[in-house]
């Protein structure tokens, strides 16, 4: 491999002839040796963030669950739904014991249908009661977004 880059660098009028002899082999990898992040080496055990930091801690596992039971429970109608534009975000206030107190769509998918179907789905569903950590003043609050699906997307209309 160096020596085809070395052979290109020399086609390239880069590098003079017999550049080649004048690059070292490098050693081996060390299997054995320390991770090399982008900023330093780890040795050992990483600490995991703290769990305020975005996509960690409790809350996250939590939304995903809600949001694949309130998917599942809204596939029916999502079915008869167009796949909407843009992304659909829906907020929510949930009890420490699961109950859902307030759902509101906070951004439209594009298609009204579809949006009715989430927000039904939301109403349909029971859900577990969130970690106890992160219910605060009596409420766990958070937002949901659910992608637009171009997957299940009508074929476009092409005029003859």
């Amino acid at each position: 491999m160096r020596v085809l880059m070395v052979a290109a660098l020399v086609a390239a009028g880069c590098a003079k002839k017999g550049a080649a002899e004048a690059i070292p082999d490098l050693p081996d990898k060390d299997p054995g040796g320390p991770v090399a992040g982008p900023h330093e080496v780890v040795e050992g055990d990483v600490e995991a963030p703290s769990s305020d930091t975005p996509g960690w801690g409790p809350l996250h596992p939590y939304i995903a669950r809600v949001r694949k039971a309130v998917t599942e429970d809204a596939a029916k109608c999502l079915a008869n739904a167009g796949p909407g534009t843009e992304p659909a975000l829906v907020v929510a206030r949930v009890d420490p014991a699961g109950v859902l107190q307030q759902v509101n769509l906070a951004r439209s998918s594009g298609d009204p249908q579809r949006d009715k179907c989430l927000l039904q789905g939301f109403r349909g569903v029971t859900l577990e009661a969130p970690p106890a950590e992160v219910v605060e003043d009596g409420v766990v609050a958070f937002q949901i977004a659910f992608r637009a699906d171009p997957v299940s997307a009508p074929p476009p209309i092409t005029a003859p």
